[in-house]
Formats: C-alpha cells, sequence, structure tokens
C-alpha cells in the first residue's frame, strides 16, 4: 500500500490533538506503514511510544513483504524497542487453497478474537487506556469482540 497522503497526515494529526486529551497509556499499532505514519502524531502529542505488533495488522497480509521492526527506527524513532509483541508475525501455513504467504481470513479472525482477549487480561493492556492504530476490519471486529463504547458515545 501506498504511504499517507498529505490529506492522511492532515487527518492523523488531528486524530492525536482530538485523543490526546484521553489519558492514553499504550499505542499498540499494525507494523504497515500507513499504520505507523497514523500513530507518529499520536506518540508525539502524548508521549506514549508506538508499540508494534502484527497482533493488531489487518486481514490478508503479506508479512514476508514488511521490513523488519528495526529497520524502521530511523524513521518510527517512537517505536519502543524493548516491547515484546503478542505476536511477532501471523499464520500463513495451511492457507486452504488461498495465496502463499498471505494470512487466511479465518487466521485474521482467530488473531482478533486472541487480540480481543489479551487486551482484557494482558498486563500491559489490562484495566489501561489503549489506542489501536490498525485498518478498518481489524478495529471493527476488536471493538466489538471487547464491547469498547462509541468515541460517540
Amino acid at each position: 500500500a501506498p504511504p499517507l497522503s498529505a490529506l492522511g497526515h492532515k487527518q492523523a494529526r488531528e486524530l492525536a490533538a482530538y485523543l490526546a486529551k484521553e489519558s492514553i497509556s499504550r499505542i499498540l499499532v499494525s507494523p504497515y506503514l500507513r499504520a505507523l505514519q497514523t500513530a507518529q502524531p499520536l506518540a508525539h502529542a502524548t508521549g506514549v511510544p508506538l508499540l508494534v505488533d502484527f497482533a493488531v495488522a489487518e486481514s490478508h497480509q503479506r508479512p514476508a513483504a514488511l521490513p523488519a521492526t528495526d529497520a524502521r527506527l530511523p524513521y518510527f524513532p517512537e517505536i519502543d524497542e524493548s516491547y515484546e509483541p503478542m505476536m511477532r508475525t501471523v499464520v500463513t501455513d495451511d492457507a486452504d487453497g488461498a495465496e502463499p504467504g498471505v494470512e487466511p481470513r479465518l487466521e485474521h479472525m482467530r488473531r482478533m478474537l486472541y487480540l480481543a482477549r489479551m487486551l482484557l487480561v494482558h498486563p500491559s493492556f489490562a484495566g489501561q487506556t489503549v489506542a489501536i492504530v490498525t485498518h478498518a476490519a481489524s478495529m471493527a471486529l476488536v471493538s466489538a469482540l471487547t464491547g469498547a463504547p462509541s468515541l460517540d458515545a
């Protein structure tokens, strides 16, 4: 996917300004470039480092196509290098006829169930205000699974 457009960067800054008042204690972010670019202004606004984790990545992904997290550090110094991710990659084996090297849809659903459970019990996230920067389908699933209130509520 291409990097964020000028409009995307503007929207990321606006979102960061809006969320800065929410007492965010963790920023969990997908390893994909656009998610990192979206999260970066929030890290600046809150002083909270970015926790890169495949657990929050989008479905139908190709993890082998991504640079290693340490290769992103010169561009995203907000990444917390000491964070131990819940998932360092995703399942791409036994794709049942799907594209080789791509996460099957069923594995994405399993991963979202795992993430929803971990957000409630993992010591790094339970009881914390966690901003998750990911992709639409993943965020909708996690929100529904955790019973997260809408920002409009």
